[in-house]
């Protein structure tokens, strides 16, 4: 296993590129990594098969005539002002909601739909929820939104879940996430799992750094809950931090985790003294596992050459090698350890 020989680091810079080596990397990382999607984070609580349409729900137009008939033909006809034999006042009334939607009413509509959601006919509260998603998505800006639900005395989580997923779906996602903060601020601690869902879109949506890492630590200290700590581990690899826990999540071995993280963290541009220094010192307890002995070889040879082989550092450099060299089942790579330990100038002076 000789030293890779091309690496990059102009003359008085701090900084070195150094190639990669290549490593046994378990199979199912490759497929954790390539099913990782957080946009479905955005989409929560709507699964795959569920998008924003402004039809019902509800089968309404089953419960009062044949086939072939549809619930606009209902409106029509003036269904929605017959009161049918044994069909209940809810489904009626959930008639009269979508006909006012036929009429372009959409406020008149939520305001007779909300209260359906504590309806006691079956399926029916899940289905107006959903309803009262799509025409509040279809009707506007979430401001519009608002107001739309204040007329009608909303204020249900479970709701602000669906219309800010809903907003999402259809490319909306400023009013996405005005909604997901109202969710957010009225969440009374009975599913921690679903507000760390809504935490989790926050951490999807930040743009900027500094508040993603924010918005990760939130995410990270919301709830001991299997779901939130899922999903923070998840989230905290996608952003490029640690991915230990997350591939542990999956059932792979915490020190092949370790190892598989290293590899890729290993940076593809110009990193500094301190970053090869502190890469190659945090991977020594992992030395033995396959894989994990290149890494920190060569990693300690890239911070020697970022460092010109002098300075205080120097022995900082050696003490760890030292360390390797012990634990190290790897003869290959004795040479290159025994360089840094006891010649380390020498390497420096390959460069080309």
């Amino acid at each position: 296993l000789p030293r890779p020989a091309a690496y990059t680091k102009p003359a008085g810079a701090d900084a070195l590129v150094y190639p990669r080596p290549d490593i046994p990397v378990d199979v199912r990382v490759g497929a954790l990594r390539d099913a990782m999607d957080v946009s479905d984070h955005l989409r929560w609580p709507l699964t795959a098969n569920h998008h924003p349409v402004l039809e019902p729900a509800y089968p309404i137009a089953a419960v009062f005539a044949d086939p072939g008939v549809g619930w606009t033909d209902l409106c029509k006809l003036g269904a929605q002002n017959r009161r049918t034999s044994g069909v209940p006042l809810d489904q009626i009334e959930y008639l009269r909601g979508w006909c006012d939607v036929a009429r372009h009413e959409p406020e008149l509509a939520v305001v007779r739909l909300a209260p359906l959601m504590r309806s006691t006919v079956t399926n029916l509260p899940a289905a107006v929820r959903r309803d009262v998603a799509n025409i509040v998505v279809d009707s506007g800006d979430a401001e519009l939104g608002q107001r739309m639900l204040a007329k009608a005395r909303v204020d249900e989580v479970a709701l602000f879940d669906l219309i800010s997923a809903s907003y999402e779906e259809v490319g909306k996602t400023s009013d996405a996430m005005v909604f997901n903060d109202l969710a957010i601020d009225a969440y009374t601690l009975n599913k921690p799992g679903d507000h760390c869902h809504r935490l989790a879109k926050r951490v999807v949506i930040a743009t900027d750094v500094s508040d993603r890492t924010i918005r990760l630590e939130m995410l990270g200290n919301a709830s001991t809950d299997d779901t939130c700590q899922h999903l923070h581990h998840e989230l905290t690899c996608w952003a490029g931090a640690s991915c230990v826990e997350y591939m542990a999540d999956h059932g792979i071995d915490a020190q092949r985790a370790g190892v598989v993280d290293a590899y890729l963290r290993w940076p593809d541009r110009a990193a500094n003294a301190n970053f090869w220094v502190s890469y190659s010192a945090g991977i020594v307890d992992l030395v033995g596992a396959p894989g994990a002995d290149i890494l920190a070889t060569s990693a300690l040879e890239a911070s020697l050459i970022s460092i010109d082989c002098v300075g205080d550092r120097l022995h900082a450099v050696q003490a760890t090698a030292h360390d390797v060299a012990l634990k190290t089942q790897d003869t290959k790579l004795q040479a290159r350890l025994t360089l840094i330990v006891d010649e380390p100038k020498k390497l420096c002076e390959k460069q080309p």
